[in-house]
């Protein structure tokens, strides 16, 4: 295979599709991801100082990765028209004793997005 046979696709980095294993299942869009932890946004009904359990699969090497995390932070937001809105949170979580192998994979994904840790 030549260089001419290959081709280059720009994939965005956020958001990340990741799902919510436990205390409830659901769905939602990691918008921003440290080492720290996450920002996501979902439709299910979380609290501060939940445990979650959470599931995703990294942009380009589709590998999929997951982690227990604390909620420290809710912020819920209304999307749509008035009247019919959405009600939309966005959680913060930190992540409680993630895996090496997660920690590298963060670290991997900031340094090829350009991301600092902050």
């Amino acid at each position: 295979m030549s260089n001419e046979d290959i081709k280059k696709v720009k994939v965005q980095p956020y958001p990340i599709e990741a799902s919510i294993l436990k205390p409830v299942t659901a769905t939602g869009k990691i918008v921003r991801l440290n080492k720290l932890g996450f920002q996501m946004e979902t439709t299910a009904h979380i609290r501060t100082n939940d445990r979650v359990e959470v599931k995703w699969e990294m942009p380009v090497s589709r590998r999929s990765y997951q982690a227990e995390a604390l909620i420290v932070k809710v912020y819920e937001k209304l999307r749509g028209t008035s009247g019919e809105g959405k009600s939309v949170h966005l959680i913060e979580g930190h992540f409680r004793n993630p895996s090496t192998e997660v920690l590298q994979s963060i670290s991997n994904f900031m340094e090829k997005i350009g991301q600092k840790n902050r």
